[in-house]
């Protein structure tokens, strides 16, 4: 079922005062990347992700 934009923004809104919890690099999503984003899913429920080099024009 897909999100509600509405829901969507409280989400994200909930997001601005965590930290990173999966740092994804140059190499892009690895199998690794996918096992440690299933942990922290389990662990946290909602978790944010830093992409290497990303501009914030470019989000």
């Amino acid at each position: 079922m897909p999100l509600l934009k509405k829901h969507l923004k409280y989400l994200i809104s909930l997001t601005h005062n965590l930290k990173p919890v999966i740092m994804v690099g140059q190499n892009g999503i690895t199998e690794n990347i996918l096992k440690e984003l299933e942990i922290a899913l389990d662990f946290h429920e909602l978790v944010k992700i830093k992409i290497a080099g990303e501009e914030a024009a470019g989000k």
